[in-house]
């Protein structure tokens, strides 16, 4: 976020972005909203088996009540919630359209007592304290403007003894040239003011925000991208051409000098 612009001034940015590239997202990409797919676990589908890999690795348990914070349209909620018995997930964006195709997408899977959704910011979680099992964070964090604040919500919201997980395309942890630094500051600004963290720099949020226990690690060689590429291209008269997301985001979607996936894990302890 620039220094000049307001948290609400941001917000609003935003949701204009996606407000433009809803309707692109859904078409290309899919109800996922996810450059990266995890590709450990069983299922033949992959979206489904990346899905329910991130589950797991935030320890999401049948009854678990759960905050998929950057929701989407909750691709990855009714995923879960179709597979593990009894969770119940509430999703916060700040997008109108995303809220409203989750939530006729929960509707149609017969989810919607167990899958909702919130217009809030995640760094104003709209629940008391110590509601939630998990929170959890999925290719999002880079709209954050405050780390720790974003942790300390997250933190605030979080049973004793519960779990926060991000899973997120993030900065790798060495120095940059000036080439690399120009490249990061290009991926962040075709997300409209993205910023793109480091799994060092999310480690040291969640700890300042209370967590511990604090798990990292790289993703890239279990990561699969080429559903992500497909979506940035289309066939039309016999000739390909990007779409929309293409337009936006290639070829500075792809930059595996300088970003990579990886994820966080970390416990709310009993006592502080």
């Amino acid at each position: 976020m620039p220094a000049s612009q307001s948290p609400t001034e941001y917000l609003r940015s935003l949701q204009a972005y996606w407000r433009q590239t809803h309707t692109a997202y859904l078409d290309h990409l899919g109800t996922t909203f996810q450059s990266g797919l995890v590709t450990e676990g069983n299922e033949a589908d992959p979206i489904l088996r990346s899905n329910l890999y991130m589950a797991a690795a935030a320890g999401i348990r049948p009854g678990d009540f759960v905050l998929d914070a950057g929701c989407g349209v909750c691709g990855p909620a009714i995923d879960v919630a179709s597979h593990l018995p009894g969770v119940r997930i509430t999703g916060l964006t700040i997008s109108l359209e995303q809220a409203r195709t989750a939530h006729g997408r929960a509707s149609a899977a017969g989810l919607d007592r167990r899958v909702t959704v919130q217009l809030a910011d995640y760094h104003r979680i709209p629940f008391a304290n110590e509601v939630f099992d998990v929170v959890m964070y999925l290719e999002c964090t880079g709209y954050s403007y405050d780390l720790e604040r974003m942790f300390a919500e997250a933190f605030r919201a979080t049973k004793p003894g519960g779990r926060v997980y991000v899973k997120d395309v993030l900065r790798k942890g060495h120095e940059f040239t000036a080439e690399d630094t120009a490249r990061i500051a290009e991926f962040d600004r075709s997300f409209t003011l993205y910023r793109t963290p480091s799994l060092p720099e999310l480690a040291c949020a969640a700890e300042r925000a209370g967590y511990r226990l604090i798990e990292t690690r790289d993703l890239s060689s279990v990561i699969s991208t080429g559903h992500a590429l497909e979506s940035m291209f289309q066939f039309r008269d016999g000739l390909l051409e990007p779409t929309l997301l293409g337009q936006l985001h290639y070829p500075i979607s792809s930059s595996p000098s300088v970003l990579h996936y990886g994820e966080l894990r970390a416990i709310k302890p009993f006592q502080r």
